[in-house]
C-alpha cells in the first residue's frame, strides 16, 4: 500500500473497515476451527457418559440378583441340614461379568479423561494461535 504523506478521512475509513472487516472473518475462522474441535469429541464424551450410566445401571442389577440369590431360605424339613456341595459355578459366571463391566466403566472413565485432556489442549492451541 503506497504511503501518501496526507490520508483523506475517506481513506482513513476505508482503511478502519478492511481492519474490522479482516478481524471479523479471523474471528468467524477461528470459532469454525474450535467448533470442529470441540463439538465432535463432546459428542464422544456425551455419548460415553450415556454408556457408562448404562452400565453402572447394569452393574447395580446384577448386584441386587445376586444379593437375593444369596439369602439363605430355610429348608422346607427342619432336620435336613443344608448340602456343602453346591455349585458355585451360576455365581461365578455372574462376578466375571460383574467384574468385566466394572473393568469396560475403568475404561470409559479413562477414555473420557484422555478426551477431556485433549479437548483442553487443543483449546489452549487455539487460544495461543489466536494471540
Amino acid at each position: 500500500m503506497p504511503v501518501p504523506d496526507n490520508y483523506s478521512r475517506a481513506d482513513i475509513d476505508d482503511m478502519v473497515h478492511g481492519i474490522y472487516r479482516d478481524q471479523e472473518m479471523s474471528l468467524d475462522e477461528s470459532y469454525k476451527r474450535l467448533d470442529d474441535v470441540y463439538y465432535p469429541i463432546n459428542n464422544r464424551i456425551d455419548r460415553l457418559t450415556v454408556r457408562m450410566d448404562e452400565l453402572k445401571e447394569e452393574i447395580y442389577m446384577i448386584q441386587r440378583q445376586n444379593a437375593v440369590r444369596s439369602k439363605d431360605y430355610p429348608s422346607i424339613d427342619g432336620h435336613t441340614r443344608p448340602t456343602i456341595d453346591t455349585s458355585h459355578a451360576p455365581f461365578r459366571g455372574k462376578l466375571v461379568t460383574v467384574k468385566l463391566l466394572e473393568d469396560k466403566l475403568d475404561e470409559i472413565n479413562f477414555s473420557q479423561d484422555l478426551l477431556k485432556e485433549d479437548i483442553s489442549h487443543r483449546l489452549e492451541d487455539n487460544n495461543s494461535c489466536q494471540t
